[in-house]
């Protein structure tokens, strides 16, 4: 390390007769010695100041000024403190006459004080009615020099270079608060981007919907003769009693060649309805991808106008369950539901229990408004729930140890997927899984909006 009696014998007097150099070096320093902000000189190299060799804010609110009263060759004698109490008053003398509402006052000095010397000048200017003051003497500002923040100004002021170790500090110093600004940053551009992602899902929630799908994230790549036949099953409901509107989104596999399923390509269809099986078919669509293996499965069918569900906000605040087949929940690690690209909904498999799990010995699976062959049947349509903080509590009767899923979109940004046009290409899961289905996201921020986004 430098040695500190070197910063004491500049501060005596490497700036003697240098006004200009003194009152840039204290304009430095004065963040590093406080709260202060918007520090601001006035005229270093002469002329009218104004009363004052500074001004700044301290702790975001006072306005105080400031006066650098260094002395030529200081060596602290009487005399010398005579000249800094004279020099300290008619200093606040000045900047008083300048401004009569002036309440904060800072002085630097390369004399050095006593405590008792400080409180006196610091009691003078409490009689003249500053409430906040700071005297800076010789060696709080060595101090403040030789700490790592003060190194840079003192090789540019006072010339006393920096030892290798004074180096490595500051060039650590550096680095930090360099990695410290980017950090900050970062935080604000995400946060602009979370920002400008509300606002284009805000304009998507007036739009009509066209499309409504299920994402699903399987555990690994599963051929057609793993996957045999599934089911899934989302049912989105709103209101109550006779105001009660409910839509299902359900999707079955949908094989070329049952006969030869081991060599057949992989095929998937969806269905839309309303209320219950019986109930009509809104929309329908099948798909052949072109493969013969897959580690998701996509299904998605157009939608336009459908009562309670015509445009993508009136999903908000909206109560979601899902229910999928037995083999299938085995593979599956997420499940997402997507309306016009933007997902709603999505959970991870560890977050769904069934029925059992939460005490209810009783189900009402759902099934799809066609058909079913005796083997696709014999697979078991699950309910299920999503976990709670109240699943595993044994205290609780069964029917509050459950939860479905409610789509709010006040504590949550829906998030947009790009995928492909229907049936063109494999499941687009590199996407799917960059925006989080498999690490749903933790950082969303409850949003400041309506009570409901579209009434």
């Amino acid at each position: 390390m430098s040695d500190h009696r070197v910063t004491e014998e500049r501060l005596r007097c490497w700036l003697d007769s240098n006004q200009l150099q003194r009152e840039r070096l204290c304009l430095h320093l004065l963040p590093l010695l406080g709260r202060y902000t918007n520090v601001e000189p006035r005229r270093p190299k002469g002329g009218p100041d104004g009363g004052r060799d500074l001004q700044a804010i301290y702790d975001n609110t006072q306005v105080v000024w400031g006066a650098v009263g260094f002395k030529n060759s200081a060596n602290d004698s009487s005399e010398n403190k005579r000249w800094v109490r004279d020099k300290f008053l008619s200093d606040l003398e000045s900047a008083l006459e300048k401004n009569v509402d002036l309440h904060g006052f800072v002085f630097f000095t390369n004399v050095d004080l006593t405590m008792g010397e400080v409180d006196e000048l610091k009691t003078f200017a409490a009689q003249r009615g500053i409430t906040h003051t700071d005297v800076f003497y010789r060696e709080r500002l060595r101090q403040t020099l030789d700490s790592t923040e003060g190194l840079a100004y003192r090789l540019q002021y006072l010339g006393v270079s920096m030892s290798l170790e004074e180096q490595i500090t500051f060039l650590d110093r550096i680095q930090s608060a360099r990695d410290k600004e980017l950090a900050e940053l970062k935080q604000q551009q995400q946060g602009i981007a979370r920002q400008i992602e509300r606002l284009e899902f805000l304009n998507e929630c007036l739009r009509p919907v066209q499309d409504v799908g299920l994402l699903i994230q399987l555990n690994r790549n599963c051929t057609t003769t793993e996957l045999g036949h599934f089911r899934a099953i989302v049912e989105i409901s709103c209101g109550f009693g006779p105001t009660l509107q409910v839509l299902h989104v359900g999707g079955r596999d949908f094989y070329m060649d049952e006969v030869d399923r081991e060599n057949c390509w992989f095929g998937k269809k969806t269905l839309v309805w309303g209320a219950d099986s019986k109930d009509i078919v809104f929309s329908k669509c099948d798909s052949y991808p072109g493969i013969s293996d897959a580690v998701g499965i996509e299904f998605r069918a157009p939608l336009f106008r459908h009562g309670q569900f015509a445009l993508v906000g009136h999903f908000d605040r909206t109560s979601l369950d899902i229910c999928v087949t037995e083999p299938l929940m085995d593979q599956m690690v997420a499940i997402a539901f997507v309306v016009n690209g933007f997902v709603l909904f999505e959970v991870q498999r560890s977050q769904i229990v069934m029925s059992e799990d939460v005490g209810l010995t009783w189900e009402v699976p759902l099934e799809f408004p066609e058909l079913l062959s005796n083997e696709e049947a014999a697979i078991r349509l699950r309910r299920s729930f999503i976990r709670t903080a109240d699943t595993d509590n044994p205290d609780l009767p069964p029917p509050m140890r459950n939860a479905s899923k409610e789509i709010n979109f006040q504590l949550q940004t829906p998030y947009k997927l790009h995928l492909p046009s229907l049936g063109v290409g494999p499941m687009p899961f590199a996407a799917f899984q960059m925006h989080g289905v498999l690490d749903l996201r933790q950082d969303s921020t409850p949003c400041s909006a309506p009570e409901s986004v579209i009434s």
